[in-house]
């Protein structure tokens, strides 16, 4: 069968939203725990997916070569919108549970050095 979106960026088969909520609710680097600040990769692996995944929000913002602008077809207005701002995406250790995740999009002027904000190094396969 041909898979969704979700199923193709999320790596898997969830029939239910309680079978992706059991693996994401015990996120462990976010504001809710204490002491928390950035972390070595790999802190967590009690809250690795049933995919393997780790490591995918709370650590830090990551920077992206996007300009901070509308979506495509999108009819929204800001006074950010153009080429002030850069996208960072995912979320930060500051961030609370019920809003950490891969897909937030927020900006930060390219001049800005944050706690908060990092790097994801990426390469094309081989």
């Amino acid at each position: 069968r041909r898979v969704n979106s979700a199923e193709r960026h999320h790596g898997g088969d969830f029939n239910k939203v309680g079978e992706w909520w059991d693996w994401w609710n015990p996120i462990k680097n976010a504001k809710e725990t204490p002491g928390i600040f950035t972390s070595p990769v790999g802190a967590y692996a009690s809250g690795a997916s049933p995919y393997g995944l780790l490591d995918m929000v709370g650590n830090v913002y990551e920077w992206c070569d996007a300009w901070y602008d509308a979506y495509p077809g999108s009819q929204a207005q800001h006074e950010d919108f153009g080429r002030k701002k850069r996208v960072v995406r995912g979320g930060s250790w500051n961030l609370s549970r019920d809003i950490l995740r891969c897909a937030a999009r927020y900006w930060v002027a390219p001049d800005n050095r944050l706690i908060n904000v990092g790097f994801r190094c990426a390469s094309t396969a081989f």
